[in-house]
């Protein structure tokens, strides 16, 4: 398909269906670069995004009403979807040409696959392309820890691992290869999407190790939510090689309760990185608060955060670990991330991850829990011997003040990543 893709493409118009994250983090691999300037406009059934600009490195693309495909004549169309089948069936009676940006963005990514040969090899599978720099940051560790362990190591993110995906993945896919599932904090009720995933996989490939990297997992047992978690049942406990390694006792206690495959206590993937700080002074107070269904502070406390700040004197650094550029340069947001935490003389976040980059950056940290206590269960299992960071609850201002006074006069441990390290290369040359 990419082939005809190119052929066709060379002197024709396009307009892309779709202005998600796919289409963001796929056009922006450098295959398709020599086509980015034949894009026309974007088109979208999302009402916000219609007259707004799509922005792909330093070009700004329209994106309309999806009706502007019924202008289509010679223009190609080319569907950045994951459900592309049903839209471009429609597009084929209507005799317009069109192409699955998915589908050829997996031949690009199979080719190498099947070229390997018979090299040691690991696939990691549903690592993100959407916007949590918390999450990329985990998916660099593993593929650092991965290649100090394997000849070749492959990636395929979180959009790639559908039926279709998992399918084209068989064709190449050994039975001694390890297949290895993204870590994070997406098991359970309250992130379907990476959950369906992860048991897509396991059910693909019966006869592959598959091992699941450091993960916290939370099911809110509502009864909307009870069915859900007794199918998760027979598939985790149908596969007779699965290692599910958990970065907290919470979680590890729960999957020792409910499933009978191997279970591992192991650290959170960002806990082996080893961040070198270039000794510049620090300044002001980084803020990282939650925005969604896992945040507990409420408004009126967020504000109080804020005005207890300034209260101080100290400048407020709004954080966010969001980013629109998606796959592509993680590395290089990733380290201008660790260089803002290192910047600053004190961290206070709701963020698993703004406790993780504050540990490894020796930046004291006062964190809030999140909506189930994967943060608190996370510190009491690895950190809590660290004196960087401290746990703590909505509380008066004047209680707050007092917190940060102290928190900022104090200096952080060295924290040192090798001993996590260890234990996850124990795991993986088991």
């Amino acid at each position: 398909m990419w082939k005809e893709f190119a052929e066709c493409a060379e002197s024709k118009k396009i307009v892309c269906y779709g202005a998600g994250n796919n289409a963001k983090n796929i056009l922006k691999k450098e295959a398709f670069q020599p086509f980015i300037k034949q894009i026309v406009c974007f088109v979208d059934k999302d009402k916000t995004k219609i007259g707004n600009n799509f922005i792909i490195d330093d070009m700004s693309i329209v994106i309309r009403d999806i009706s502007y495909i019924e202008q289509v004549k010679d223009e190609i169309v080319l569907v950045t979807i994951s459900d592309y089948s049903e839209v471009g069936d429609k597009l084929s009676e209507r005799g317009i040409k069109w192409f699955s940006l998915l589908e050829m963005i997996m031949d690009l990514t199979f080719e190498p696959i099947k070229r390997r040969g018979y090299k040691k090899t690991a696939i990691l599978l549903n690592t993100p392309n959407y916007l949590n720099l918390g999450d990329h940051a985990i998916a660099i560790a593993e593929i650092d820890m991965l290649k100090m362990c394997y000849e070749n190591v492959f990636e395929l993110d979180t959009g790639m691992c559908n039926d279709i995906g998992l399918s084209r993945l068989k064709e190449y896919i050994l039975d001694d290869d390890v297949i290895y599932i993204q870590g994070g904090g997406n098991m359970g009720s309250l992130w379907r999407t990476c959950e369906n995933n992860i048991r897509r996989i396991i059910k693909a490939f019966p006869q592959n190790d598959i091992f699941i990297f450091p993960q916290s997992i939370f099911y809110d047992m509502i009864p909307e939510n009870e069915q859900y978690f007794n199918d998760s049942i027979p598939i985790y406990n149908g596969h007779k090689h699965l290692t599910i390694c958990l970065r907290d006792k919470q979680s590890f206690e729960f999957v020792k309760k409910t499933y009978t495959c191997k279970s591992v206590l192991a650290p959170d993937m960002v806990l082996t990185m080893n961040y070198q700080r270039n000794g510049n002074s620090r300044k002001g107070i980084g803020v990282l608060l939650r925005n969604d269904k896992e945040r507990v502070l409420t408004d009126d406390y967020i504000e109080c955060i804020n005005e207890t700040v300034n209260a101080l004197k100290k400048t407020v650094n709004l954080i966010s670990h969001h980013t629109d550029t998606g796959i592509v340069d993680r590395k290089v947001r990733l380290d201008q991330m660790l260089e803002m935490y290192a910047s600053c003389e004190l961290i206070i976040t709701d963020r698993l991850h703004g406790m993780l980059f504050s540990v490894i950056t020796n930046t004291p940290c006062i964190v809030f829990d999140n909506s189930y206590g994967k943060i608190s269960s996370l510190y009491h299992t690895w950190l809590y011997d660290y004196n960087g960071i401290t746990i703590t609850r909505q509380q008066t201002s004047s209680e707050l003040k007092k917190m940060i006074s102290k928190k900022i006069n104090m200096s952080s441990e060295i924290f040192r990543s090798k001993e996590f390290k260890d234990i996850l290369l124990k795991e993986i040359n088991m």
